[in-house]
Order: structure tokens, then C-alpha cells, then sequence
């Protein structure tokens, strides 16, 4: 699955660092280089856009305490964390909160393969599954908060956002991933210790939140699809 188009915050950063130096001395410059910040701004936050309040369920599910918490590591073919609770009614971050944690020896069990990982989230009832009828696929979509904490940091980083809706195909319903995605990654192992990516996931048809998320981990992800 996936969702928005996002920039790293340090390049975020270092680009609206140089428009501002560029933009002094000129109004139309200064113009200019407002919107460019805006601009970056919105894309850095994912949801959150110049001028709104950002997205509280953000600041909620980096704080939140992991529903599902697993270790990846050498010879890795995939990670699966998959809701066990109703978390759109939990009281305070309303999405499953998957943590991954990557060593720095993390690999995948197939060669030539990177040692970077991606993720991915879909649908998958725990109770059986049950492909989504043509009628459905329309309201069918899959949203993710990506974060990160690194060897020797106490708290996770927000590194952005994924939304990605389903269309009906010939091979029945089919998410349509946005690219760039920030689910894509890569991500790569630390070159020592551990680092943690938390994915905070939700799926919903219509107005109903599915409790059938799962997220997956893996070095073979990008730019995948999920047929549901």
C-alpha cells in the first residue's frame, strides 16, 4: 500500500535554507520564496498542509505504546505483524502501531537482493479472508505514518506519510501506489546496533475501519502492489 509524497526533513531543511539567502532582496523573491517553504513544508508533513493544523493522530502514534512489536535480522524473507485489537477505538493513537526492529547484520535470505528494507501494509483478515466485491473497491484505502528511531535515541522520528486507494481491474481490486511512497524506503540496517521503524497503519472501506491491517517487512517491496 502506500500514501503522499513526502521529503526527507533534512533536505526539507538545507533546500528552504537556500531559498530564503536567494529570496532577500526583493519582493517578488520574498513571494517566491514563501511558497516554496510552503510548499516544502507540506510535503515534508505529509498531512499536514501550510496554514492547517497537523494531522493529532501523528504526535499520538509516535508516543503510542507498539500493539505488535518483531525483529527482523540475517536471512530475512519476510516480517508480518498483523492486528489482534479493534485500534480504531483505542483512546488515543486510532491505528495498529507496528514496530520493526532492523539490526545492523539484517539481510535478505535471497542473493543479490539489497539490505535495505521497505514496508507494506494490506488487508488480511485474521478470521479468513474475503476479497473486497467491485461494489467496495471504490472506498477501499490504506494509511500509514512512518517513523523511525536510531541506535542511542530514546524517542521516534516522524518521517512521513502514505495513502493509497484501490481501483477495480481485470484482476479484481487493485491498490493503486503513489510514487514517491514513504513506505517504500529504503531503509537501511544501522552499521551498528539496531535502529526501530514504526509503522502506524489503518484500512478502511467506506467509513468502516477494517480490523484486518497488516504490515509487512521486507528487502523486495518497492514499488509493489496489494491485490485485495
Amino acid at each position: 500500500m502506500q500514501i503522499g509524497r513526502w521529503l526527507c526533513g533534512a533536505v526539507a531543511v538545507a533546500l528552504v535554507g537556500a531559498v530564503l539567502v536567494l529570496g532577500s532582496g526583493s519582493s517578488r523573491a520574498q513571494q517566491l520564496q514563501v511558497q516554496r517553504q510552503e510548499t516544502l513544508q507540506a510535503a515534508n508533513a505529509g498531512p499536514a498542509v501550510a496554514g492547517l493544523a497537523v494531522d493529532p493522530q501523528i504526535e499520538a502514534c509516535r508516543t503510542a505504546a507498539a500493539d505488535e512489536t518483531g525483529t527482523a535480522g540475517p536471512s530475512l524473507s519476510f516480517l508480518y505483524l498483523m492486528s489482534h485489537v479493534d485500534y480504531w477505538q483505542k483512546a488515543s493513537c486510532k491505528r495498529l502501531v507496528a514496530d520493526f526492529v532492523l539490526p545492523s547484520n539484517s539481510s535478505s535470505n535471497l542473493a543479490g537482493e539489497p539490505t535495505s528494507v521497505a514496508f507494506d501494509v494490506y488487508r488480511y483478515p485474521a478470521g479468513g479472508y474475503t476479497p473486497i466485491n467491485q461494489q467496495n473497491c471504490s472506498s477501499y484505502a490504506e494509511y500509514a505514518f512512518v517513523y523511525r528511531k536510531n541506535p542511542g535515541q530514546s524517542a521516534f522520528q516522524y518521517l512521513g506519510s502514505s495513502v493509497a486507494h484501490a481501483a477495480w481491474t481485470a484482476n479484481g481490486c487493485r491498490v493503486q501506489e503513489p510514487a514517491p511512497d514513504a513506505l517504500d524506503g529504503p531503509y537501511a540496517p544501522p552499521a551498528a546496533g539496531q535502529a526501530t521503524y514504526r509503522i502506524a497503519a489503518g484500512i478502511k472501506v467506506g467509513s468502516a475501519w477494517q480490523n484486518a491491517a497488516t504490515v509487512r517487512c521486507g528487502h523486495h517491496l518497492t514499488g509493489t502492489d496489494s491485490v485485495h
